[in-house]
């Protein structure tokens, strides 16, 4: 009896059909059905028989199918065919029967692949594998959110959930089980994902492009199944290196000057061993660089403060200078123009000519509205000091940490510069000798010329 034997397995049916012409000796089919009798053993199985396309008969095993069949109904050349299939979706387990029919299976875009691992891991807790007997593997955890945040600048985020580490650990899991082809599978989707992350464009059209952009640009493509198993531990380490810790994207960027720089558009020219060693060279050649550039920002940020400092001590000193000269003008002119001269001519009552009083309080009322003008000016300059300093930490919050950033801007004598209140009493002080000044001389003016003379002065 000639039997041609097919298997299909997806990930939502497993399906295995014997056809053959007449029916003679069921030996050898029995033994090939008999392979798979482990199935109705632990999942609800369906075997059917076809006769020339139509079903004559079903049951749950091959042996109970085999008791109901009569002999009699169908001639030697008629089209036979036997199915046992079984229906994953009822089941909680992500099931392989075989993996072979699974792998072939799958979508070949290594994208697809991705996103089907993806769902995979989304959707079950743990998968189920026959290889001799059924072996159980538990999906490794992974958080959504975490995984966002790894790889927060690359347009992947939006449509991944696992990374790299995840599809590693389940593939270490198969390994230990001898599952070698979902092993080898995993490891070759595993270093399309890992390329995918770290070229500047992925693209997948008629071919499947990794674009690696820096100095040069560099094209790997199509790369074979034995290309990326050959660089899978290469890839996995810089994986693990770039998204470790911080500085991901200096870590990208150099990682992709190498690669454009390789000259080769053959995936293990281009992650060798020795793009390792010049991987970890060049990023301890940019730290250096980087610790340079790092004290010569935060002396200039110093610098910068220091000189800030010393403005608003001058605009402070500036201030308090040109109000005190004045109040000491008008009182100069006071005592020496008008008190003297009283004591002079010994006689209070004259002490207030028409002429000395409109040049007092007009010269007081003037000192007045200087000092006045004078601090609204140092207000001015104080709120665009405060202005260049709050413009300058925006500047520097992306360059330093948040301590850093605190330490230096909110410095005691940077914040007892920005708001020095001895100014404002200073300037009450000035204002109130003034201001005593011009109701003195309006006290003795009126006294001694009456208000009709204010009435013609101010008309």
């Amino acid at each position: 009896m000639s039997i041609v034997k097919e298997i299909e397995e997806r990930i939502d049916l497993f399906s295995v059909t014997w056809s053959f012409q007449g029916l003679g000796d069921l030996g050898d089919l029995e033994n090939s059905i008999s392979q798979y009798s482990f199935l109705a053993e632990k999942y609800e199985t369906k075997f059917l028989f076809y006769q020339n396309d139509s079903v004559i008969d079903e049951a749950s095993s091959w042996v109970e199918l085999v008791a109901k069949l009569n002999k009699e109904l169908w001639e030697e050349d008629d089209q036979l065919r036997v199915s046992c299939s079984f229906d994953k979706t009822i089941y909680p387990e992500f099931i392989i029967i075989n993996q072979t029919s699974f792998l072939d299976g799958l979508a070949e875009s290594p994208e697809k692949k991705v996103e089907f691992w993806d769902n995979v891991f989304s959707k079950y807790k743990t998968m189920v594998i026959f290889q001799d007997l059924f072996i159980t593997v538990t999906f490794p955890t992974f958080d959504k959110l975490q995984t966002k945040s790894l790889f927060n600048d690359l347009e992947i985020s939006n449509s991944v959930s696992i990374t790299p580490e995840n599809l590693f650990n389940l593939g270490e899991q198969l390994k230990v089980h001898d599952a070698h082809l979902l092993h080898h599978h995993l490891t070759i989707v595993n270093s399309t994902f890992c390329l995918k992350l770290f070229c500047s464009k992925y693209r997948e059209a008629t071919d499947v492009q990794y674009i690696f952009e820096g100095y040069n640009n560099c094209v790997i493509e199509n790369p074979c199944e034995e290309e990326l198993l050959t660089v899978s531990e290469t890839l996995y380490t810089i994986y693990q290196w770039i998204f470790s810790d911080s500085n991901t994207s200096s870590k990208l960027g150099i990682l992709r000057n190498l690669v454009s720089l390789s000259n080769s558009k053959e995936l293990n020219a281009c992650f060798s061993h020795n793009l390792l060693k010049s991987l970890f060279s060049n990023y301890q050649v940019y730290m250096k660089d980087n610790v340079k550039q790092y004290f010569e920002i935060k002396n200039k940020v110093t610098e910068f403060m220091f000189d800030l400092l010393n403005k608003s001590f001058d605009i402070y000193d500036e201030y308090k200078v040109a109000s005190r000269n004045t109040a000491l003008a008008v009182l100069s002119y006071f005592f020496t123009v008008v008190v003297i001269r009283a004591v002079n001519k010994q006689n209070l009552d004259t002490l207030f000519t028409p002429e000395i009083a409109s040049i007092s309080i007009v010269f007081i009322l003037s000192a007045i509205s200087y000092v006045y003008m004078a601090h609204a000016d140092l207000i001015k300059k104080n709120k665009s000091i405060k202005t260049r300093v709050k413009e300058l930490r925006t500047r520097y919050d992306q360059v330093l940490c948040k301590d850093e950033v605190e330490e230096l801007f909110n410095s005691e004598s940077l914040s007892t510069s920005l708001n020095d209140n001895s100014t404002t009493k200073y300037h009450l002080y000035v204002v109130v000798v003034l201001v005593t000044l011009l109701g003195c001389v309006l006290y003795f003016s009126i006294k001694n010329l009456g208000l009709g003379f204010f009435v013609k002065l101010f008309t």
